[in-house]
């Protein structure tokens, strides 16, 4: 299971988020925004391993 995760720099910071929302937000005042694949860490009851 994977998922995408977005990140961006604001001064000396990283900001990581998988909202859309704020992803937009974060566009729309001009930070450059870099998806970034991961897998998922959680199992739920039914998934295979």
């Amino acid at each position: 299971m994977s998922g995408v995760i977005w990140y961006w720099t604001n001064g000396s910071k990283k900001i990581f988020t998988r909202k859309i929302d704020i992803v937009d937000k974060a566009m729309s005042e001009g930070y450059y925004v870099v998806p970034m694949m991961v897998a998922s860490h959680i199992f739920k009851p039914g998934d295979s391993e």
